[in-house]
């Protein structure tokens, strides 16, 4: 990676332009397969001060075996849902959860990549020796394990979590140096967090059903659909005709999507219906349904 920067008394604006282009080739046999990625990645920033303009051009040509998914640069930084407002998200994370051993490898020496020579992160914590020490001692590992010998395996748990830590510390030194410069932070190798989602609404419960137990009588059994947003559900009955603007009594409030109302009067038809509640309030009632006790 090479650059050529020049500074002004000021720099006030960077721009970034990403082209990834992708190749996969498989092998067949006992390998089980592999993902090659080429990335041509081109960063252009221009530094504008007084009257005088200068520009960063680095440009980076290299082929990597990636076999982690969804790494994309080209991302929209602020999710919008219809029961959402819209939040901006402002770091990246880690994102060695639940990864396996081979794409953890994969994504730490992109990382490594991403990070050498980087202009916003000059001195990474730990150092990039570390995490190419800690993703080769994690290959030979893993290529030992393949026999599947109990100790082997053991050792290559051992390297993987010993990487994932490395790769953990990484993150949050990118997430400190950047303070918040999300287009700084995405040229590290990490990809941004999952946008948040603020709900503003709930919905209403549906498919309410109402069966009666096999015992003790006077009891019926409810269930009902989930309601994203959700903390607890309130359930209301009446023994009024439901049409006629009925008095609904409360009856039961849960956080689980199941009631078991006690005490009812044999021979009396019952209504019910339940609603959600949340940090956004108090949603929608759900369609009433009936049921006589036995």
């Amino acid at each position: 990676m090479g650059a050529v920067v020049h500074f002004g008394n000021a720099a006030n604006m960077i721009m970034y332009a990403v082209n990834i282009y992708k190749r996969v080739a498989f092998l067949s046999g006992n390998a089980t397969g592999m993902i090659v990625y080429a990335a041509n990645i081109q960063q252009v920033a221009a530094v504008l001060s007084g009257n005088a303009a200068a520009m960063i051009k680095p440009a980076i040509h290299h082929s990597i075996p990636v076999l982690f998914p969804k790494w994309n640069l080209d991302l929209r930084f602020t999710v919008q849902g219809g029961n959402n407002t819209t939040m901006n998200v402002t770091c990246i994370r880690a994102g060695v959860k639940d990864l396996p051993s081979g794409d953890l490898a994969a994504k730490a020496r992109f990382v490594q990549l991403c990070l050498t020579g980087n202009p916003y992160f000059p001195a990474p914590v730990p150092s990039l020796a570390t995490l190419h020490a800690a993703t080769i001692a994690l290959q030979f590992a893993l290529a030992a394990a393949q026999d599947r010998a109990r100790s082997l395996v053991a050792i290559r748990w051992e390297r993987h979590a010993e990487l994932e830590r490395i790769l953990v510390q990484l993150s949050k030194y990118v997430m400190a140096t950047a303070q918040g410069d999300v287009e700084k932070q995405v040229t590290s190798g990490f990809e941004l967090r999952r946008p948040p989602l603020r709900i503003t609404t709930l919905t209403a419960p549906d498919i309410l059903t109402v069966r009666r137990p096999k015992s003790p009588d006077g009891d019926l059994l409810l269930h009902w659909g989930a309601v994203h947003g959700a903390r607890l559900y309130q359930v209301e009955t009446t023994t009024d005709d439901p049409t006629q603007d009925p008095r609904w009594t409360l009856v039961h409030t849960c956080s689980s999507r199941r009631a078991h109302v006690r005490g009812l009067t044999p021979c009396v038809e019952y209504h019910f219906r339940v609603c959600a509640m949340g940090t956004a309030g108090t949603g929608p009632y759900s369609s009433v349904v009936g049921e006589k006790v036995w």
